[in-house]
């Protein structure tokens, strides 16, 4: 591929060139040495020394405009000094280091002699005013002392203005990921990122990662949500995730927290209890989403393998939630609710060596085993056991590092790995061959799961990083050259019970949906990017962060075969090429950050910047003729028994109870019936972020930030073969039960359109929406025994609702899927997020802890099944989407007591007492939206007031 090869000669140019990176995995420290007059002082040598640095400390000499930098720096605390004949040593310490973020430290030096040490006691920089990014950083410090479910999802969940899918408590949704989204940024832009290299599943939108990861394993959460630089390919949550090294020192750390049912409260109160369907006053408390029995058992150890030279660290962790789903009484295989029950294992281990000063190598490899016995895949709210599938999926994850300074202002880093697992689901054992029947007005599955699923998938990773730090008269370049090159593959093997679902609208047969498995199927797909990147200082005070990134993605269906199902025969295919085919697309980011007082603490920020989409499978298995067909055909349930009759043959072809008149005449939908436009473009967004940031005193800094996205150049399918003008006008009236009886205009098909779809996935102008919000963030890191970590963000996005920002499936030539989709909520568009954690050392190394969430209710649909319509049953939307809201929270607050008691001078051991939704709130985060007999019956709630125990044991 020419773009591939391009991009390849530009790192060996690079490369040979002798420059070096400044990698997103590290922080750095930077500044300028003067005098007593504000004059520049070459020649001045600066060193910094840290238990986080591998060899103890590092040295640089101030350049001829008396500026220094150092890259490259793990997360710590770090000491500075700075020695020059005639002068006295001047040193400052406790100066934190953060992944992604630059601390400024300006050195005054004064008139004595060498031997002479004076010690600044003056404020270390908390206000980064040399990078645009908004990052936040959470560190052990935060992340073990505050009371939180103990997965990544949750870190990114202190992190404010972040809106996620899930409301934790005590750890009673890590089982399964959730979205992210903050500043309007479509879920499926987000990327997982392990030690420099991203993971993210191939599949659907690309915005997911298919591991579960242990929680021990990293020494810091860093989350890039706005301002991006040009390293980055995503334009919402960079998930940076940076796991822990060993030192020269063995240590340890095991914990084990529990809970059980016992040690939970009942939040069903009567009202609750009548919009789920049971009786109050019953044994209700399984039924409002509360965990059964939760157990967290970790140990970590590390040390040195070779003092200075190598060292190991390793992880292990089995952690098992079991909870009940509301809802779903009556259901579960005793005839109360389903049970969810899950069980997740990890094992890390990652090598560091130092073979020379220059020179640092390490190797890491991480593997989950996610064990989900009862996983609920139907599309419907409720699932009885029979209806649910159990996921045992390993997944696997290897990162490999060499990172080399090259003189005194340059560094190569060079990052290969790979991803690779399987998420395969079996029927439910007491499935037992049987047909799934969903009834859609009541949101139930039925009887077995949809299919059985098989799906191996990879991606390997190559990622190469260059910088280049010079002084010039114009002032300080920070130069930053990479490639990032990624290889995907997703396949899958899918087969259906009778290769049919059964469908049901409250009770009453409505169709039958034949499908034409079994499949196989195989996608492939190349990603590549280039990026350059200065961070220019103009002057003391203004620093220019301006790039351009470079990408492209080539996907790609080879050829497939299938064997023959109950309504096909055996297939074959060739190959489909360039879908999508994105060679080369060119995204402007465009900082400033200007220090308006010239002494660090505050900062102007500006930024413009456009991000193109990433992308997983979604486009070449749409286009796949073995991804997935199906049709749905009348269902004339004679008996009324909602089981499919057996014809004279003994098998369903010929049953009584099908009309295949549409089979026969429409044919399969699907892959099968989709072709790709070759002239798409690529979806993007633009995004301007403006605001200030100030140090207010001590550690304590605040940001007020305005921002606004547009997305634009959304995807979607048009059926070719049924164009707008086919749909007549029909008026269809119904009892709302929000707006008593209506009249709606629903459009039916003329008969004679009623053949073989021809359907293209294409740019469709009206896939757009606008957000603005304003984000006050307040911060203070750990000293004088506290520390916080908060804000408050405002929103608004409006526009056409996409399903996963920039893709949907609907046909754009059907009216009825246009109704009361163009002017709504997009996303999670929550008018407010209110979000605090933090922690304070009492006397006695007691720690007291806390957060708090609130936010408005997420949008909801409003939705109408329409029988009768010549192309079959629709669903239509009755309102536009966010005019209905779930509850808002409140009242979500979670504390959390410890205490350490050493046993040693370098070992103690940490009891722990945490408290979940102390005050038992029973918010309703989401309910069923079709009309019908389950409208607005919650399908999750949050769960009740929970004490969960802990103890820690540290040396």
């Amino acid at each position: 591929m020419p773009a591939l090869r391009v991009l390849l000669c530009l790192f060996l140019v690079l490369s040979l060139s002798g420059l070096a990176i400044g990698q997103q995995q590290f922080g750095t420290i930077t500044g300028t040495v003067t005098d007593e007059q504000g004059g520049v002082l070459p020649g001045v040598t600066v060193t910094i020394e840290s238990d986080a640095l591998i060899g103890g400390s590092r040295t640089a000499v101030t350049s001829e405009n008396g500026s220094y930098v150092f890259r490259t720096l793990s997360p710590g605390a770090y000491n500075l000094s700075s020695t020059l004949a005639g002068f006295a040593t001047m040193t400052q310490e406790n100066i934190e280091v953060a992944v992604a973020r630059t601390s400024t430290l300006n050195v005054e030096m004064r008139v004595g002699g060498v031997e002479e040490t004076i010690t600044v006691t003056g404020e270390a920089p908390v206000v980064d005013v040399r990078t645009n990014i908004t990052s936040t950083n959470i560190d052990e410090s935060l992340y073990e002392a505050v009371p939180t479910g103990r997965n990544p999802w949750e870190m990114a969940a202190l992190v404010p203005g972040m809106i996620t899918g899930q409301m934790d408590v005590g750890g009673n949704r890590g089982m399964q990921q959730y979205q992210l989204e903050i500043s309007g940024s479509a879920n499926s832009q987000k990327s997982f990122s392990i030690d420099g290299l991203k993971v993210n599943w191939p599949g659907g939108s690309g915005g997911w990662t298919m591991q579960y990861y242990d929680f021990g394993m990293f020494e810091e959460y860093n989350f890039q949500t706005s301002a991006m630089t040009a390293e980055s390919d995503v334009a919402g949550v960079y998930m940076n995730m940076v796991t822990r090294s060993g030192s020269n020192d063995f240590s340890g750390t095991q914990s084990a927290y529990w809970a059980n049912d016992s040690m939970q409260g009942n939040n069903v109160d009567g009202d609750l209890a009548s919009r789920l369907g049971i009786e109050a006053g019953s044994d209700t408390g399984r039924s409002g989403n509360p965990i059964d029995i939760s157990y967290d058992i970790q140990g970590m150890l590390g040390g040195p393998i070779a003092r200075d030279k190598a060292w190991f660290f390793s992880s292990v962790r089995w952690w098992r939630v079991d909870q009940y789903l509301p809802g779903t009484d009556g259901l579960g295989d005793d005839g109360g609710p389903v049970l969810d029950d899950n069980t997740i294992r990890n094992l890390m281990g990652k090598v560091t060596l130092q073979p020379t000063e220059k020179d640092r190598i390490f190797f890491m490899a991480s593997k989950n085993w996610k064990y989900r016995y009862h996983r609920n895949r139907a599309g419907q709210s409720f699932a009885e056991s029979a209806a649910t599938s159990f996921q045992k999926q390993p997944a696997h994850n290897a990162v490999f590092n060499w990172n080399r300074v090259m003189g005194t202002q340059a560094l190569l880093d060079i990052r290969v790995g790979r991803m690779w697992g399987i998420s395969p689901y079996f029927y439910n054992e007491k499935c037992n061959g049987a047909i799934p029947l969903h009834d859609t007005g009541r949101g139930q599955a039925l009887r077995c799961a949809p299919n059985e699923y098989f799906n191996p998938n990879h991606r390997n990773q190559f990622n190469a990083n260059v910088s280049y730090f010079v002084d010039t008269p114009g002032g300080g370049h920070d130069f930053k050259f990479g490639v990032q090159i990624g290889r995907e593959r997703f396949q899958t093997e899918l087969e259906r019970n009778g290769d049919m679902l059964l469908r049901a609208i409250n009770g009453v047969a409505d169709e039958v949906v034949l499908y034409d498995t079994p499949t196989t199927s195989d996608q492939r797909l190349n990603t590549w990017g280039a990026f350059v990147q200065d961070a220019w200082t103009v002057g003391n005070r203004l620093t220019l962060n301006l790039g351009v990134r470079f990408d492209g993605i080539n996907g790609r269906v080879p050829p497939q075969t299938s064997p023959a199902g109950s309504w096909v025969g055996a297939r074959s295919y060739g190959e489909i090429k360039d879908v999508p085919n994105w060679p080369m697309n060119i995204a402007p980011r465009l900082g400033m950050s200007y220090d308006i007082s010239g002494t660090g603490r505050t900062a102007l920020k500006a930024y413009y910047g456009r991000t193109y989409i990433q992308t997983g499978s979604q486009f070449t298995q749409g286009v796949n003729p073995v991804s997935g067909s199906s049709v749905a055909v009348p269902w004339n349930d004679i008996d009324g028994d909602l089981f499919l009759a057996k014809g004279p043959s003994g098998g369903y072809s010929d049953s009584p109870e099908l009309d295949l008149t549409k089979l026969y005449t429409v044919g399969f939908s699907g892959g099968l019936t989709t072709t790709y436009n070759p002239d798409t473009t690529r979806p993007y967004s633009d995004l301007v972020d403006i605001g200030v940031e100030h140090q207010i005193s001590g550690d304590v800094s605040m940001s007020a930030r305005y921002i606004r996205r547009h997305h634009r150049g959304g995807i979607a399918r048009v059926d070719n073969s049924r164009p707008s003008s086919a749909y007549s006008p029909v008026s269809h009236s119904f009892d709302d039960p929000i707006g008593g009886a209506r009249t709606i205009t629903v459009f039916d098909l003329d008969p004679a359109y009623m053949v073989t779809p021809q359907r293209v996935i294409q740019n469709v102008d009206v896939l757009k929406s606008e957000y603005d919000g304003i984000a006050i963030d307040l911060r203070k890191r750990m000293s004088d025994n506290w520390q916080m970590l908060g804000g408050i963000t405002l929103n608004s996005h409006q526009g056409f609702d996409q399903s996963d920002g920039y893709y949907t499936g609907i046909d754009f030539n059907d009216p009825n899927q246009l109704i009361n989709r163009d002017d709504g909520s997009v996303f999670y568009d929550l008018p407010w997020t209110l979000t605090f954690a933090g922690s304070y050392l009492l006397p006695g190394d007691v720690m007291f802890s806390g957060n708090y969430r609130g936010r408005a209710g997420q949008p909801m649909n409003r939705t109408l099944s329409v029988k009768g319509l010549t192309q079959g049953t629709r669903v239509i939307r009755v309102a536009q989407r966010g005019e209905d809201r779930a509850e808002s929270f409140t009242n979500f607050i979670n504390l959390r007591l410890s205490k350490r008691i050493a046993v040693s001078d370098t070992a103690h051991i940490e009891p722990v007492l945490e408290l979940f939704n102390i005050l038992n709130g029973n918010t309703v985060q989401q309910y069923s939206d079709r009309i019908g007999g389950s409208f607005q019956k919650p399908s999750r709630i949050l769960a009740p007031r929970l004490i969960r125990f802990g103890l820690k044991w540290v040396f």
